[in-house]
Formats: structure tokens, sequence, C-alpha cells
């Protein structure tokens, strides 16, 4: 089964959105969830565990469930405030007071900056679009999708796209060949050369 990045993601109603990242335990090897980016105005990102996929293609993703379903998954994105005075607390001059005196205080009472910050479980890895993928001696590509065992999701193959030594092709590299998956990085145990004489196909679009 392909569990495939930038692929359009359906369910029993129709086009919800795209994968827009692959959640993957790097030490049991298997993937766990995919992140699905719903195809609305705010773009809302949902953690999908990979036990809802019915069917896959290397441009398609088949849930097995329907689209109000979809609202009872964990939230792949959380904003939150950076502090700008850890200590106003203790400060009769601090933050607090200052917005309790607005419009007469002399504070900067501006909103605090948010940031986003994913939701990835605890010992795992995300794995983005565009994820770069390098061999003992340097780049070689970028991540295109997983092949996993139907049964458990373990990964058997990773399929490589876009290389500048072999133009739009893909080539399927096995688990084997894999030396370690980091966030956003997978390294490889080949050379370059040596993945230049694997097979290769035409790269899906």
């Amino acid at each position: 089964m392909d569990i495939p990045l930038n692929a359009k993601v359906y369910t029993k109603d129709g086009h919800v959105g795209r994968s827009m990242c692959i959640i993957v335990n790097p030490i049991k090897q298997n993937v766990t969830h995919f992140v699905l980016r719903r195809k609305d105005e705010f773009g809302y990102q949902e953690l999908v565990p990979v036990a809802l996929i019915k069917e896959t293609t290397p441009d398609m993703i088949l849930l097995n469930c329907h689209t109000h379903e979809l609202a009872e998954l964990a939230p792949f994105t959380k904003s939150e405030f950076i502090e700008l005075n850890p200590n106003h607390a203790s400060d009769p001059a601090g933050l607090d007071y200052a917005m309790f005196a607005w419009p007469y205080s002399p504070y900067d009472v501006s909103s605090p900056p948010m940031i986003t910050v994913e939701q990835i479980p605890y010992d795992e890895l995300g794995i983005h679009r565009g994820a770069q993928v390098e061999a003992t001696d340097g780049r070689v590509g970028r991540v295109g999708e997983f092949l996993v065992e139907p049964e458990n999701c373990h990964i058997t193959h990773l399929v490589l796209h876009e290389n500048h030594f072999w133009g739009d092709k893909a080539v399927t590299i096995p688990i084997a060949a894999i030396d370690k998956i980091e966030t956003d990085v997978v390294r490889l145990k080949l050379s370059r050369d040596e993945v230049k004489k694997l097979p290769h196909l035409a790269a899906q679009s």
C-alpha cells in the first residue's frame, strides 16, 4: 500500500483535502498517521490514523469514513502564545497590571506573539512534503511516498522523486537501504552512484 505525500484525500462523501505530512515511528519503522490539510479556506490540519485508510494510489488516499467523522480526529497544529515577561505574575507593574489599567497605562499591552506547534506523537517524527533524501555522499532527491505492509503499516520501501542526475524519475528504495529516519530527512546507506544504478520509473505527477 502506498502512503503518498501531496495526494488528494477522499472520504465516502468526496474530496476533503491533501496529505501534507506522514508520521513515522523511526524505531519500529512503521507509519502511524498522515496529516490531512482540509481544502477549505482555513486549511485545518488533522492527524489521520492509517487504520482509516481504505485504498491508495500514488496520488490518492481514500478513507473508510464519512466527512463528518473527521471532526473526531486530533488536530495536527496548536497555536500557543509566547510569554513576553515570564515574571509578570509577581511584578505589580507587569503585563497583567498594564492590561487592567488600559487605556491609561503607559506600558506596552500589545498582544504577545503566537506560534504554531505541530502535535507529533511522542517518539515519532514528521516527514513533510519536500523532505530530503540523503545518500552517504549528498542529497539525491525528495520523499515521494512510503510503501507499507497493509497489515501493520511497516515500511517496506521509500519512493524517491526528483533527482538532478536522472531527471523526472522515481526509484524505489528498500527499507534495508535506509540508515536512519529523522525529521524531514531520510538518510540512506547507499552512495549516489549506488542509488543511480537502481531501477527507475517515470515519476507520477
